[in-house]
């Protein structure tokens, strides 16, 4: 989104929400909800979470013996469902 400080739009105003940025209308096309993180405490937990997919990954990447973009993309894949 767009910083807050920005005025809005007339447009804005009148539909009663901003106008989304590329990144918005992305998600609004596939149905995402974005939850933002407000507190530090709360960033931090979603940072140890991705790292410890990451570290999950390679794990997994390594177990399957994963040696191109294609294997890794089908150990990726059933990465994901399991989450």
């Amino acid at each position: 989104m767009r910083p807050r400080r920005e005025p809005e739009s007339l447009e804005e105003q009148l539909a009663g929400r901003r106008k989304p940025t590329q990144f918005g209308r992305m998600l609004e096309e596939l149905g995402i909800i974005s939850i933002t993180s407000l507190s530090p405490q709360a960033k931090g937990r979603i940072e140890r979470l991705w790292g410890t997919f990451q570290d999950r990954l390679k794990s997994e990447l390594r177990i399957a013996a994963a040696t191109n973009s294609r294997e890794a993309n089908l150990v990726a894949v059933g990465f994901s469902a399991t989450i």
